[in-house]
């Protein structure tokens, strides 16, 4: 019987570990899209050159939403369909809505703190600036503050993504200390039996 349950667990601890390593694909994937943006955006960027960065962006979200569907195949029937329910309102209702307005939130505090300290030296004692127009001026200084705001942006998210990487990377590996803190039977097991053999030599001897 152990061997029979040997053999059917060890398909399912397959199907497990693969499901882990595409969540990594999944992370490397939206973390390369978000690197390609922060090392090569810029104001003239072609459309063409957004084919590599969307595609890993799409790619990424794609696997996760399948791993995420798998995962609640675990989930009992009776609070299936519930489970369902919560995780599509989330994916595709509040989470890209709300996910858009804390971006939004923060692209507009960066680009308010980047556009005063670009513009700090542009004054009518800088003798630079009285040959240029102010309009052209102001735009000048639009453009280079949402420059520096989506590179800084782009940043924050860049070390979000790779901190939630090795986080997940750490959790499922053998570096975390758990076998340390929480010992495996058959180490527990080890142990009895060596005292129970010490104690035998030793009453043996007396």
């Amino acid at each position: 019987s152990s061997s029979m349950c040997c053999q059917s667990m060890s398909p399912i601890s397959e199907s497990f570990n693969s499901y882990k390593t595409m969540t990594v694909i999944a992370f490397s994937s939206i973390t390369g899209y978000l690197m390609y943006f922060y090392f090569g955006i810029e104001y003239a960027l072609p459309k063409e050159t957004l084919f590599i960065p969307l595609f890993l962006r799409s790619f990424g979200y794609v696997m996760i939403a399948i791993c995420f569907l798998t995962v609640l195949s675990r989930v009992p029937f009776q609070h299936f369909f519930q489970a369902v329910s919560v995780q599509s309102f989330v994916s595709a209702g509040f989470g890209g809505a709300l996910g858009t307005a804390i971006l939004g939130h923060a692209l507009n505090g960066a680009m308010k703190k980047n556009a005063m300290l670009l513009g700090a030296g542009l004054d009518h004692v800088n003798p630079f600036i009285s040959r240029i127009s102010v309009g052209e001026l102001y735009g000048a200084v639009q453009q280079q503050a949402l420059m520096v705001s989506m590179k800084e942006l782009y940043g924050w998210l860049i070390l979000l993504a790779l901190f939630c990487l090795l986080v997940f990377l750490v959790y499922e590996s053998d570096i975390r200390p758990y076998k340390v803190l929480h010992p495996t039977y058959r180490s527990i097991r080890r142990f009895v039996k060596h005292e129970l053999r010490m104690d035998k030599k030793l009453e043996a001897t007396g």
